[in-house]
């Protein structure tokens, strides 16, 4: 009788796969007729309702097997196959762990006659080198080079400008520093200009890059060389990409 009286209750609290259980006993030759054709009923009923999940756990492209897997604290399995396990409808906290890689928890909401719902895992090696995150600081350090130097090719160009304009009226015979003054100023806007286009660009790499190299970002030394001549400027990036 405690078989049948049990199986009832644990039915009507969704503990299906323990009343499967009692239902196999009470729906045995050992049981009156009576109560045996009653919990065979239920029994098709359980089957009908008690869900199942497919476990696939993976670490990359390799299938892992020898996985020990708990469902809410309780030992579910420790060796997978590809075979659908029972699991009690509800909001479920599988664990995954398994000899030389990281641990893994996940919430499932198992769903009444769901069956063979597969839940896929991915776990990580303990071996497997952390990845370094990437260092934004070049790119930062770039983006103020070109901010500076559009900045002062913007200063110096329009300074140039009001120069030149200052001397139309003695064009052909202004003073020789004067004229000197204004094409410095050019040269310097000139120089400027090139230092904060090729920051500019230097710094969108860095941002937009996705190295997966051991050496960081940060590792990689950048530079910008400057060179002036006479009525020549010139500005050359430098750096290991």
């Amino acid at each position: 009788m405690s078989s049948y009286e049990n199986a009832q209750r644990l039915r009507m609290s969704a503990h299906l796969r323990e009343a499967r259980t009692e239902l196999l006993t009470c729906g045995g030759p050992a049981c009156p007729q009576a109560l045996r054709k009653d919990c065979l009923h239920w029994l098709e009923e359980v089957d009908r309702s008690l869900p199942s999940v497919v476990l696939a756990v993976r670490s990359g492209s390799e299938d892992l097997v020898d996985v020990r897997v708990s469902v809410d604290g309780a030992l579910l399995a420790t060796h997978l196959d590809g075979a659908a396990i029972t699991v009690d409808p509800g909001t479920r906290l599988f664990r995954f762990e398994a000899p030389g890689y990281e641990a893994q928890e996940r919430k499932v909401v198992i769903r009444e006659g769901e069956k063979s719902r597969v839940l896929t895992v991915e776990l990580r090696s303990t071996s497997a080198a952390p990845r370094s995150k990437k260092s934004k600081a070049p790119a930062i350090t770039l983006a103020a080079v070109a901010v500076v130097g559009l900045g002062c090719f913007t200063y110096f160009g329009l300074k140039g400008m009001s120069g030149k304009s200052d001397l139309e009226p003695c064009k052909g015979h202004c003073p020789q520093g004067d004229v000197d003054n204004v094409s410095r100023d050019f040269l310097v806007a000139d120089i400027s200009l090139g230092v904060g286009v090729l920051a500019l660009g230097a710094a969108s790499y860095f941002f937009f890059s996705d190295r997966s190299s051991s050496t960081s970002a940060a590792q990689r030394p950048v530079w910008i060389d400057l060179s002036s001549g006479r009525g020549v400027a010139g500005a050359t990036l430098g750096g290991h990409f």
